[in-house]
């Protein structure tokens, strides 16, 4: 019987390369987005990130609406639009990829169709662009789901929560990019539960269902899914193959 992978990731601002590999070789990939939005350098990657370019103005960040209540979800984030933003990331967005090779295809079939919309919430904006860099690439996306609107209510507690999403979408196996260490309690023995080698780290004994993908085995580099879009273009799909 053909083993089910499972992979949840957080849908972020311009994603990294690593996402689209788990959406590439998932059977189920869940977008992480009904977390609470804190005020951390690790949110910010929700609506900001970096160019590998050598030029000062290398970043990009979105506007958004942040503070109005308590206790807000990562899918409650409004976009700010009063701030006129969308300009001024397209002209950036062409100056910073200029010397790449398929920059004009990139912009053309990716960058624009989801600028020129007037999306209200930012997961949606960083959805959309996932959609459109998957179907670029030729990547199936109807096995894609956001925890948001999922039909079940998942359990607070992060591991509790990958196990009922392990379960309810009938799969073995959860792929995740956190750290080995993240998903197990400090009082567990980690070298005795692991057996690593250069593609996975898995689990066993009671989370023997849980792959750990490291983040730096996959270009590291290209946090930014536009770098290696404008410089390999379709061919990019080779690197997640």
């Amino acid at each position: 019987m053909k083993t089910r992978k499972l992979a949840v990731q957080q849908p972020y601002f311009l994603t990294w390369l690593g996402t689209y590999y788990f959406i590439y070789h998932s059977d189920v990939f869940i977008a992480l987005d009904d977390g609470l939005f804190l005020k951390s350098d690790v949110y910010k990657l929700w609506h900001k990130n970096t160019f590998d370019v050598n030029i000062k103005e290398r970043s990009l960040t979105i506007p958004i609406i942040f503070g109005q209540k308590d206790f807000e979800k990562v899918h409650e984030i409004e976009i700010k639009h009063q701030l006129y933003f969308t300009k001024k990331h397209l002209t950036t967005i062409k100056q910073m990829m200029a010397t790449k090779t398929h920059v004009q295809e990139v912009f053309d079939e990716v960058v624009l169709p989801v600028y020129m919309k007037k999306h209200k919430y930012l997961v949606d904006f960083n959805m959309d662009m996932i959609m459109h860099v998957c179907r670029y690439l030729g990547i199936e996306t109807d096995h894609i789901k956001r925890s948001s609107e999922l039909d079940y209510e998942p359990p607070c507690n992060r591991i509790e929560k990958y196990r009922n999403f392990v379960k309810q979408e009938g799969c073995d196996v959860l792929m995740v990019d956190e750290g080995k260490d993240k998903l197990l309690t400090g009082d567990e023995d980690v070298g005795a539960m692991m057996e690593l080698d250069s593609t996975f780290a898995k689990y066993h004994g009671e989370q023997d269902f849980l792959y750990h993908i490291p983040v730096k085995k996959i270009l590291p580099r290209h946090f930014n899914i536009l770098d290696i879009l404008c410089e390999h273009g379709k061919e990019t799909i080779n690197f997640i193959k």
